[in-house]
């Protein structure tokens, strides 16, 4: 019984290897993602060469801390590759260092790059007396 599931495995693994030095070149494709501060929200862009980069793209918005950083949140780019995650779901106040990152996104035929924003500070830190907070 062994036997007959080695010879199986050794069959299917020459066959793999076949499947995969036919498979057609991936194409790789850079991303850049933006990030600005606005009264009502966090927003950016996903910026790619490739439309199928920038749509449905999930960005996740991470507070800079001592330590591991915090998860503020996520949203998914639109068909244009623009995000936005508004400043009452963040549940932040004060003096802020924030940054968003996306993760690669693999298909068969093509690979998008992940990327991380650069730093943006003090969110929303002149709001704290306008609500009184």
């Amino acid at each position: 019984m062994g036997l007959g599931v080695l010879a199986a495995g050794a069959v299917a693994v020459p066959a793999l290897a076949t499947q995969t030095a036919a498979a057609p070149d991936v194409v790789k494709y850079e991303t850049k993602l933006t990030i600005t501060k606005e009264k009502c929200c966090v927003e950016g862009d996903v910026v790619a060469g490739a439309k199928q980069c920038k749509q449905k793209r999930q960005v996740v918005l991470h507070k800079r801390r001592s330590g591991a950083d915090r998860k503020l949140g996520t949203d998914r780019s639109n068909g244009q590759g623009r995000w936005e995650m508004a400043k009452d779901s963040l549940k932040v106040h004060g003096k802020v260092r924030v940054y968003a990152k996306v993760r690669p996104k693999e298909r068969k035929r093509f690979v998008c790059s992940a990327d991380r924003s650069p730093n943006i500070g003090s969110l929303w830190d002149a709001d704290r007396s306008e609500t009184g907070g």
